[in-house]
Parts: structure tokens; C-alpha cells; sequence
């Protein structure tokens, strides 16, 4: 039976959001300079809501530079306010590798590798239905990775890594299409729905060269196949710090230094890309009418390496270059003393910019801080990182930090959507739910 729509499906009650002004546009002139604070911009309509956002807006040659030099739009972090467990009484199956989480309409869909399949829940968390089992044939999986929703279109979209298709569904679970995908070695890149309905995929750009000199992109995938269209990241300057090693034929295979500087990006719907280096806190958006805004934070504090963390990842990492080539030895630069500024950037449909960022590194009781075996390195990790997430509104001002439940992953990411996430939360034992919540803002009314 297919539970009615009420006035806030996600809690069963009525909630207010908070309502921030657009801002008064600037005008467009070859320099311009505005030291602003939130209030004197109008960035709240909610009289509750006391940010303290100051930063500057330059303009200049198609590109625009919003920096935040002090406080924040939400005048402070914002909290997460549970609001209830996916399937709390376990009348569904149970999660075990969770690898996407979204919703739509009157239902939750959260993707399980190792269940194989698609499991659906209604708005009060309860258990539905399953979508799809193991196998090969149409609507089956064998190794489901990745998923998509298009609300509006009403389609769900699978990516299955063994079988290299994606399977299009309807929010009822009915079956639609099947689409080849290209082969994608060891790429972890979501999809990328876009807003006019396109979906785009990653892929190396030129896979016939050397792995070291691999790019990633995105291709469209959909009924008239893969890759009429393709579309690469820009290139960002960035001082990467890697270690080489003897790969195959092919040539020499590179690896990130552990807490090194990489180049992050990532493709929004409204097919924008956003990239940065992450020794800075600095954002490119790339518009496709060829402007660009850059978005800079200079308020905030770098999250230092503990000792012990950087001596377990170098010995991780010499374990896991050691089973290709087990002669190396480490000869790179020495692992940073602070972590990257981020490692991930994502959007929402409201155009709101997510940055998740490493926080300080956690310490794991039952992990191993010098295996035997090194493959317990991976099995039985003695470090993790927790994580830090920033928010900036569409116009490219920090908003605010959003503090994160203890157990909260980000692989998959979390779904937001105005004021609710849904989230994948771990406990120390081992179980994984998933769970929603609203975002509470600093003073503003539950």
C-alpha cells in the first residue's frame, strides 16, 4: 500500500525552514570590491537566523572571487537533528555495504553491494520492498556500485560494476531500460545526473595512455549509447606529491603520498565543474557560458597528522606498493604534518556547494598499528579519518559547518535536500543504518 504524501513526509509533523533573501545583486563592473557583513547584505529572512558573514566579491574579466574572510550566514555550526532509522525494527534486509542513499517523492532507496540489490523504505522508515536480485538478467545485479534518482523524470538509475550497465527504473521499482557503460578501472566517481535529465559517468579520457598519464572525465551514457558527449575537468595547478613504483608493461603506476595535495572535482547538475587543489582553500566553479567564480575561506584551521597516524599510513602504503612491487622501499617526500583543506566537493538541487573535508584522525582499538600480514593493513585499519562539512550557498558565501554524528560516513555520500539528510551511520560494533535528519541552523525555531 502506497503511504500518502503529508505535509512533512520525512517526520510525520510540521517543521519550519529557514528562508535566507537572495542577496542584492552587485553590480557588474571591471573591479569590484564589497566588505560586507550578512545582515547589511540581507542574507536571512528569518529574524531567528544572527549570521556574521563578512568577506569580500571582486569582479573581474568573466570571473568572480567571493572570499569569506570572517564569521558565517548561519552565525555558527549548524547541528543534525535525528529524526529516525531506516527500517528501526528490521523487518527488511539487513545493510551491510551500503554504496548510495537517495529519495524521492514518498520513499527512501538506499543501494547494498553485498545484498546485491536496491532496498526501499517509506517516509516513517519503514521497510517496503527490495528491487532486484542477483543475477545477470534485465533488472538483476551482480556488483550494483553506484546510484541516481531523477525526481522529476521519476527514475532511478543503477550502476552495476561487473555487468558495466546501468539499469533505469521507475520510483515503483519497475524495470525501464538497460544502458551499457564504459569499462571504469578503479575509478569511485559517482555518477552525475544533470538537470535537463542527462547522465554522465566517469571515465579515462585517453585510456590507450601510460596509467600515469590517465585523465578522468565524464561521458553521457543513455539510449543513444556512451560518450556522445564528454566532458573533461579543468586543469588545476597543483603540486601533487606521489610515489612511484614498477607497474606493468605499461609503464611505472604512481600513488597519492598519504595527506598529500591532490587535485579534487566534481561535476554538478547544473553541469558546472567545481576543482581545486587541496593544499588551499580555494574552488573553482567553470560555468559553461565561460565564466568562472572562485571561492575562498581564509576562516578556518588546519587539522594536523598525529605522529602515530602518519607512521601507520606510511607503513600501509609501503605494504600496499610492496604487492606489486616488493623490492620498494620508500624514497618520496615525507608525509605532511597537516591534512588536505578537503578531499570532496558535492552539490544539491538548490545549488548549495558541500565541501567534506579530513578531520582530526581517529584511533582504532582494535586495529592492527604493524601487521604481520600485510593485508591486514586493509583489513583491520588502526587509523581513520573523521570528517569536517563545510556549506556555501549558491552565491558562493560561507554559510557554515554542518557537525557530523559520531559513526557518520561519506562514502556513500550523504543525500541533502533543503533541510534533510540522509546519511550512513556505522556504530563501534559494526552495524551500518541509515539514518535521517534535519539540519538545525543557529537560531532558527525547531
Amino acid at each position: 500500500m502506497r503511504l500518502p504524501v503529508t505535509r512533512d513526509p520525512w517526520s510525520m509533523r510540521s517543521t519550519v525552514k529557514s528562508q535566507h533573501r537572495t542577496p542584492t545583486p552587485i553590480p557588474s563592473l571591471l573591479l569590484i570590491a564589497c566588505i560586507v557583513a550578512a545582515a547589511a547584505c540581507g542574507t536571512h529572512g528569518n529574524s531567528d537566523v544572527t549570521g556574521d558573514w563578512e568577506g569580500t566579491v571582486v569582479e573581474e574579466d568573466g570571473t568572480t572571487i567571493v572570499r569569506t574572510t570572517a564569521g558565517s550566514v548561519w552565525g555558527g555550526a549548524a547541528q543534525l537533528e535525528e529524526l529516525f532509522t531506516l527500517d528501526e525494527e528490521h523487518h527488511g534486509p539487513p545493510l551491510a555495504d551500503v554504496r548510495g542513499i537517495v529519495a524521492a517523492r514518498d520513499r527512501f532507496y538506499v543501494l547494498d553491494v553485498e545484498e546485491g540489490a536496491l532496498q526501499v523504505y517509506d517516509t516513517t522508515g519503514l521497510y517496503v520492498e527490495t528491487i532486484g536480485r542477483s543475477g545477470e538478467g534485465p533488472g538483476e545485479f551482480r556488483r550494483p556500485v553506484d546510484l541516481a534518482v531523477d525526481a522529476t523524470r521519476e527514475r532511478l538509475y543503477v550502476r552495476d560494476a561487473q555487468l558495466r550497465r546501468i539499469s533505469v527504473f521507475r520510483l515503483d521499482g519497475s524495470l525501464v531500460s538497460t544502458w551499457n557503460t564504459p569499462t571504469i578501472p578503479g575509478l569511485l566517481r559517482p555518477m552525475a545526473l544533470m538537470q535537463d535529465g542527462e547522465l554522465y559517468v566517469a571515465s579515462n579520457l585517453n585510456p590507450t595512455a601510460v596509467p600515469a598519464e590517465w585523465r578522468q572525465g565524464m561521458v553521457s551514457c543513455g539510449r543513444e549509447g556512451v560518450g556522445r558527449d564528454t566532458l573533461a575537468p579543468p586543469e588545476t595547478v597543483c603540486s601533487e606529491l606521489e610515489l612511484t613504483f614498477a607497474g606493468t608493461t605499461r609503464g611505472a603506476i604512481s600513488v597519492p603520498l598519504p595527506f598529500g595535495p591532490e587535485r579534487v572535482w566534481a561535476l554538478t547538475p547544473q553541469q558546472s565543474f567545481v576543482s581545486g587543489c587541496s593544499d588551499r582553500y580555494s574552488i573553482t566553479y567553470s560555468l559553461p557560458d565561460g565564466r568562472r567564480r572562485i571561492v575562498e575561506r581564509h576562516n578556518w584551521d588546519a587539522v594536523p597528522v598525529d605522529r602515530l597516524e602518519a607512521e601507520w599510513h606510511k607503513a600501509a602504503t609501503t605494504a600496499r606498493i610492496r604487492l606489486d612491487d616488493p623490492g620498494w622501499t620508500w624514497s618520496g617526500p615525507d608525509i605532511p604534518d597537516s591534512k588536505p583543506v578537503y578531499n570532496a566537493f558535492f552539490t544539491d538541487t538548490g545549488g548549495r556547494l558541500w565541501v567534506l573535508r579530513p578531520g582530526a584522525g581517529r584511533e582504532l582499538v582494535d586495529g592492527i598499528q604493524k601487521p604481520d600480514n600485510p593485508l591486514d593493513y586493509f583489513r583491520k585499519p588502526r587509523w581513520e579519518d573523521t570528517h569536517l562539512l563545510d556549506a556555501f550557498d549558491s552565491e558562493g558565501r560561507f554559510l557554515g559547518q554542518v557537525t557530523l554524528p559520531p559513526g557518520m560516513r561519506v562514502r556513500p555520500l550523504p543525500w541533502i535536500e533543503q533541510d534533510r539528510v540522509l546519511a550512513l551511520i556505522e556504530a563501534e560494533d559494526g552495524e551500518v543504518t541509515v539514518r535521517a535528519f534535519r539540519i538545525q541552523i543557529p537560531g532558527e525555531n525547531p
